[in-house]
């Protein structure tokens, strides 16, 4: 009970985060609801309540996803070695054009390697925190969209066997 109010005052004391900041501590994920002197409670996306004591919260790992306000946007997809590389990197950029998308720094897409079946890719972009999930969602659903309006199909592991007669 003491090193959780100890806890308290260091938190309270630190500020590494404050009500209303979405926040992953000790590996849970939440909305900041209420800090207190003995424990600090987290509310999930799914609707959960959790209470971490302050002892834990001090001593734990702390990631503020809210402090800075914008978010950077990471989807990794795959193509087939078929679909010519610079026409999969410009899908994924038109796939990024949104308005919610931050211009500054600009979204990004990369080659990022050569599998057995596939090519990897990478769209990078940046968001508000608030958007951060409407944008990752939208753009996933954008990807695919533009992925079949320009005939790249998306790929599975695959192994193609060859017999000799």
């Amino acid at each position: 009970m003491v090193s959780n109010v100890i806890g308290g005052f260091t938190i309270l004391y630190t500020r590494p985060f404050h009500s209303g900041d979405f926040v992953e501590i000790a590996g849970q994920s939440g909305t900041v609801q209420e800090i207190n002197m003995t424990y600090t409670m987290l509310s999930t996306p799914d609707n959960k309540r959790i209470s971490l004591p302050n002892s834990a919260v001090v001593a734990a790992q702390i990631i503020n996803y809210t402090t800075l306000g914008t978010r950077r946007v990471e989807i990794n997809v795959t193509a087939g070695y078929d679909a010519p590389p610079r026409k999969v990197l410009d899908a994924l950029l038109r796939a990024a054009q949104m308005e919610q998308v931050l211009s500054d720094p600009a979204p990004q897409a990369v080659v990022t390697n050569y599998g057995d079946s596939s090519i990897g890719y990478s769209l990078r972009l940046w968001t508000t925190t608030a958007d951060y999930w409407d944008v990752y969602f939208a753009v996933m659903l954008r990807i695919k969209d533009i992925f079949d309006e320009e005939d790249i199909p998306m790929t599975y592991p695959h192994l193609n066997v060859h017999l000799d007669k």
